[in-house]
């Protein structure tokens, strides 16, 4: 019918026509995207970010400025030079990082003239005002006193801290998620977003950490007042509000002024942004690369950590051997050491923030949390407290973040454009350049290294990465049941690590080791227990089953291998049991090369260190001491089936004196021991990288 129609239309009128209608079409497609696109991007992002719904019993809408001025507060400031004239008993006083300046006088006055408990923030702090008592000889004056820090091990708490960082990470990453996309030059960027969920956690851990210890601690010490005293950053004022919403005590705020009370939460929320020409990003300077190969394989690692260095650099090594293709590294932080010139090393480089769209950015990401924030409100008022809290105090950290993944994009696509990427390796999976290349590049086979051990807890998180590598059987079992990776995507290859680590000692007999210890050749059975600076009571009730064994076996000797973060307090509780059991003729305490002790011995005893892990591949029996307690440890070799626990000294005479090694050999602890691990690695990743070329 159209064709009829239009086939009666002469030529010159036809051909003017559609060329106008082509034109008013362009013209009103611009219109939109001019004018109506983005007044219809800000009513989303105002219908998104404002809250319906009570806030403190009332009915209200408003933003979150608004929404924080509608808070009712009577928050107590006490001046810091009369705070001790005002706190009673079963009183706490947590002090911020940097709160005192170093002003530990006017705190040794207030534990002088009343019983209270003080929480330092960090352990810097806490060392600090210990060292400032000892020099003073006050440490007499404050022993009735519980004066400690927020750990940043607890096996109590861990599970709390890490679960809620997770929870909150993923709600903020959506809300960024949604902000970012609704910019043109973010969209690409949100996509990836997600991938940087763990990095996200790791950044509120602090914090959460914080909430999370007061909290326990309030309650377990029945604490009736808490007294916060900040730092000089606004924002560390909101854990008082917080608390104040949480918990039963009565909560002041300490500060150097004379002001009676705060009413409004908003003058301790500190918004503003640093100036533009303030801000830096860290960049890969990808155009640098010198090599010539059309395809690579992009290497992001830790070589910082000796632990993550002693396995990377063996499969590198292997890798340049091997691959076909270039390899770049990316190490998470500048080096100080020379690596290889067989492969790319990449500095990252801190530089002046000059992408585009900053200005921009800084509307987004507020957005994002303001959608986080008032989301808490809609389950109650002590919800968005507690975000508002860890996500104002972690802002920095998560915008740069954001914005080191941003200017990460930039620098892939330029080099994407000219370079085929043909792998991702990683090692460890949490560095936020892995973890969002991953995502980023959803099409590029992407491998996880694992160097260190992992148990099943919130602490240790699922890698991005498709394919992983994981050290032995108990590892495998751990990433397929308790992160549900699938099975046929996890390979036992052992552990570069500790292959490079017993390379030097393998060459050894173990009466060359013992020549080494004790300057003659000995027949006597060695028992080698690897201490650690988990706590001196523990380690003092390992060594004392181990030398009441000695007592009653006359053909055993006993070394005691010290962690060499293990300070005089250990040592010196060692040797007095050495004294109590009269057993100095027959028993050592060791400062020297842990691996000589180890292949000296019959028989390893620790609690949970990686020394175990080493003997077992030596060849030797390992025990593990359980406390009465039962306390519980970040890893457990018995479950990783190289070792035997005992708790009394009578256990362990049953264990050694049964001769029985009690190990299951299976294919993976196999792997463990056999010294070819960077070897598998690498043609685990080169017959993947094949079969998806």
């Amino acid at each position: 019918m159209y064709k009829k129609i239009t086939s009666f239309v002469p030529v010159q009128i036809k051909r003017p026509a559609v060329l106008a209608a082509r034109f008013f079409c362009k013209y009103l497609s611009g219109l939109f995207n001019v004018i109506l696109l983005p007044i219809a991007k800000f009513y989303i992002q105002v219908k998104r970010f404002t809250l319906w719904g009570r806030v403190d019993g009332e009915s209200f809408q408003g933003d979150l400025n608004d929404v924080l001025g509608r808070l009712k507060f009577k928050l107590s400031v006490v001046d810091f030079a009369k705070l001790h004239h005002v706190v009673k008993r079963r009183s706490l006083v947590f002090v911020e990082n940097n709160a005192l300046l170093k002003n530990y006088k006017s705190l040794d006055d207030l534990l002088v003239d009343a019983r209270v408990c003080v929480v330092f923030r960090t352990k810097k702090d806490y060392l600090e005002y210990v060292d400032y008592l000892k020099i003073n000889n006050l440490e007499d004056s404050v022993k009735c006193h519980d004066i400690t820090y927020i750990p940043t091990i607890d096996s109590g708490l861990d599970e709390a801290v890490y679960g809620d960082s997770r929870r909150n990470a993923i709600m903020f990453s959506k809300y960024i998620r949604c902000c970012f996309g609704n910019i043109s030059m973010f969209r690409k960027f949100s996509r990836g977003v997600s991938g940087i969920d763990i990095a996200l956690s790791d950044r509120l851990v602090p914090w959460v950490r914080n909430v999370l210890y007061i909290e326990k601690y309030v309650s377990r010490n029945k604490i009736k007042t808490i007294y916060v005293l900040p730092s000089r950053v606004i924002n560390t004022k909101l854990l008082a509000f917080y608390l104040s919403s949480s918990s039963k005590a009565r909560v002041c705020l300490v500060s150097d002024c004379e002001e009676n009370s705060i009413r409004d939460i908003r003058e301790c929320v500190y918004r503003k942004w640093q100036p533009l020409s303030r801000c830096f990003v860290s960049r890969y300077n990808m155009s640098s690369i010198r090599s010539s190969f059309g395809r690579y394989l992009l290497f992001f690692c830790n070589l910082s950590d000796v632990m993550y260095y002693e396995t990377i650099v063996p499969v590198l090594t292997e890798m340049s051997k091997k691959l076909k293709c270039g390899i770049v590294v990316f190490p998470n932080r500048p080096l100080d050491r020379y690596i290889s010139d067989e492969y790319e090393v990449l500095q990252p480089l801190v530089c002046k923030d000059d992408l585009p769209g900053l200005s921009e950015f800084f509307y987004a990401f507020d957005g994002a949390l303001d959608g986080y924030v008032l989301d808490g409100f809609k389950l109650s008022t002590k919800e968005a407290l507690f975000r508002l809290y860890i996500a104002i105090n972690a802002k920095g950290t998560l915008f740069r973040v954001l914005r080191d993944c941003f200017a990460l994009i930039g620098d892939v696509d330029l080099f994407h454009d000219n370079s085929k990427v043909s792998a991702l390796v990683s090692s460890p999976g949490r560095i936020w350049t892995s973890q969002f290349l991953v995502k980023y590049l959803k099409e590029v086979p992407s491998f996880e290294i694992q160097s260190g051990t992992l148990s099943r807890s919130r602490r240790f998180k699922r890698p991005n990465s498709k394919y992983v590598l994981a050290i032995e059987d108990f590892s495998k079992s751990v990433y397929v049941e308790y992160f549900r990776t699938d099975a046929d995507l996890v390979e036992v290859v052992g552990s570069p690590r500790i292959d490079t680590r017993l390379s030097d000692i393998k060459r050894f007999t173990k009466y060359q080791s013992r020549r080494r210890i004790y300057g003659k050749k000995l027949r006597d059975k060695i028992i080698c227990v690897a201490t650690q600076p988990y706590g001196v009571d523990v380690m003092q009730s390992m060594v004392d089953a181990c030398l009441r064994f000695l007592s009653t076996n006359c053909n055993y000797r006993l070394i005691i291998s010290m962690h060499p973060s293990e300070k005089t307090e250990y040592e010196y509780s060692y040797r007095q049991s050495i004294k109590k059991f009269d057993l100095r003729n027959r028993a050592i305490v060791s400062h020297g090369n842990i691996y000589h002790n180890l292949n000296a011995a019959d028989f390893v005893i620790t609690y949970f260190s990686t020394a175990g892990l080493e003997a077992f591949c030596l060849g030797k029996q390992v025990l593990t001491y359980r406390s009465s307690s039962k306390a519980a440890v970040p890893f457990d070799l018995c479950s990783l089936g190289v070792a035997r626990s005992f708790t009394t000294y009578r256990d362990l005479e049953s264990l050694i004196v049964s001769g029985d090694g009690g190990v299951c050999l299976t294919e993976g602890l196999k792997r463990l021991r056999d010294g070819r691990s960077a070897e598998r690695i690498v043609e685990y990743i080169i017959n993947r990288i094949e079969s998806q070329a």
